[in-house]
């Protein structure tokens, strides 16, 4: 019995889907034959992550149509689309029961000091929020590892904590974000065995600071067009054999911190 640590299944449902989302259809959508495969292998439960104001109505509606939950903020990718910060925190605030994020700091994505500026504001606000609603976050990052870090360490986290989703960085980057108390998310990038700076860290996290994730649609493991999370368990399969374990321990663990992480989630 796993759960998705992340997940953005709200884009998978972008067709009509059954039931109260989106009205009766001919078939089974897209989402609910992706929902099916994971349960058929054992994954009953994902972690959605709201990306934009203007999707968090559909985030959440997707999360309580598939059993999932959701959590809301504002993706670096994003941070345009908030241009009067206080009011998107205020309407954050009055939607977020589970957690706050996406958000993060993505270099590739700005085009220049403006855009990186403004990451850093809208990531600094969400986590000031995040504090006072005492939430935990879900955090983003690309090619910014010691810039987030650096940020972390300064403003601080909230006492619920939080996650580094879709792991990539260095030993060191890993040990500062340990020394937080972060959890650190690994997908499907670790089924691909160039990915050898998030395979290393992928060994070397003490166990129950791990969490397993497929980012899907997004990531998908090799051999596979787009992401569902039914590809969990060979994410949980590559780790194993990383780790030189059983899958079934690891996998009830990494599930066991995640609702830790998050309460509201499904009991296993």
């Amino acid at each position: 019995m796993l759960i998705d640590a992340h997940s953005h299944l709200d884009t998978l449902a972008d067709e009509p889907v059954g039931g109260p989302v989106g009205g009766p259809v001919g078939g089974p959508s897209v989402l609910d034959r992706a929902v099916a495969r994971a349960r058929a292998v054992g994954v009953f439960s994902w972690v959605l992550a709201g990306t934009t104001p203007t999707r968090w109505d559909r985030t959440q509606q997707i999360a309580a149509h598939t059993g999932g939950i959701a959590v809301l903020g504002v993706h670096p990718w994003f941070a345009g689309d908030a241009p009067d910060l206080q009011t998107t925190l205020h309407d954050l605030g009055q939607r977020a029961l589970h957690g706050i994020g996406e958000l993060g700091l993505d270099a590739p994505s700005a085009g220049g000091d403006a855009d990186r500026a403004r990451q850093r504001r809208v990531l600094r606000a969400q986590l000031a929020l995040a504090r006072q609603r005492e939430l935990p976050v879900v955090l983003h990052c690309v090619r910014a590892y010691p810039e987030l870090l650096t940020l972390l360490e300064r403003d601080g986290l909230p006492r619920a904590g939080g996650l580094i989703h879709g792991w990539s960085g260095p030993t060191d980057a890993m040990d500062r974000a340990l020394a937080l108390g972060l959890h650190l998310s690994f997908g499907p990038l670790i089924c691909r065995p160039r990915a050898k700076r998030a395979r290393t860290c992928a060994v070397r996290i003490p166990l129950d600071r791990l969490l397993i994730e497929t980012d899907a649609p997004d990531q998908a493991p090799p051999g596979h067009e787009r992401g569902e999370p039914a590809h969990l368990i060979e994410v949980i399969d590559t780790l194993a054999g990383l780790r030189g374990m059983d899958p079934g321990p690891l996998g009830a663990q990494a599930t066991a911190n995640l609702c830790r992480l998050f309460p509201g989630l499904p009991s296993t």
